[in-house]
C-alpha cells in the first residue's frame, strides 16, 4: 500500500503535506484534495508534462 502511495506521490500528485510542527504528515487533507480533484501535480509530473509538450513542437 505504501508503495502505491509513494508512486502516486512521486509521479502524479503531491500527497505529502507536513503538519504545522513539521513532525508528522497530514492524512486527511491530501486525501480530500485527491478525491475532489484539487490535488497539485508533483514536481516531476510537471517536468514530464513540460518535456512532452516541448517534444510535440519539434
Amino acid at each position: 500500500m505504501l508503495a502505491i502511495i509513494e508512486f502516486v506521490n512521486y509521479f502524479y500528485y503531491r500527497l505529502s503535506y507536513y503538519t504545522m510542527g513539521g513532525l508528522g504528515l497530514q492524512v486527511m487533507r491530501p486525501l480530500k484534495l485527491l478525491l475532489t480533484g484539487k490535488a497539485a501535480k508533483s514536481q516531476i509530473s510537471k517536468e514530464i508534462s513540460l518535456y512532452e509538450k516541448n517534444m510535440e513542437h519539434k
